[in-house]
């Protein structure tokens, strides 16, 4: 559940937000998903500890702070961390969101592609109608934002695609 919400939070996050993620190597991301694998059997324990609240904010900054509260209090997930090479849960937290940006960016292209063929196929009063609609305005402010991602931090994470999906499945 903590990493659905992870996720769900960095892709809303996405939406209302076109900050550039800094670039990162292939070393990051197998750093990355070594250290998340370890990290997987900890997340149920996070669930308990109810860390995302109703209010919960999605900008970056509030993403990161959650989970650097949730793990302050774990000195194992700590330790994970550590072990991995992170010099901190501040410095996990920001890698991790710029892979997991750069994963949805991934995903997101082929939903994308079959999302506007699907409106080329609507009657043009058909779409002028979708067009309006809040769902419409928010898969394109979600586009756009994913649009800025950057090449080199999608073709960074391509060879581990496999890999990502499985933990994030």
């Amino acid at each position: 559940m903590v990493k659905k919400i992870f996720l769900f939070a960095l892709f809303l996050f996405l939406s209302l937000s076109s900050a550039n993620a800094a670039d990162f190597s292939s070393a990051d991301v197998e750093k990355f998903i070594k250290t998340y694998e370890e990290m997987m059997p900890y997340f149920d324990e996070l669930d308990d500890m109810d860390v995302f609240e109703d209010d919960f904010g999605f900008d970056l900054a509030s993403i990161q702070q959650g989970f650097m509260d949730a793990f302050a209090h774990n000195d194992s997930l700590k330790n994970i961390i550590n072990k991995h090479g992170y010099s901190s849960v501040e410095q996990f937290s920001e890698n991790s969101a710029q892979i997991i940006r750069a994963y949805i960016g991934y995903s997101a292209q082929d939903g994308f592609k079959e999302f506007e063929e699907s409106i080329s196929q609507m009657s043009p009063a058909e779409q002028q109608a979708f067009e309006n609609s809040p769902f419409y305005q928010a898969i394109m402010s979600t586009k756009e934002a994913i649009a800025d991602i950057p090449e080199d931090n999608i073709a960074a994470i391509e060879p581990y695609i496999p890999q990502l999906d499985n933990l994030f499945e």
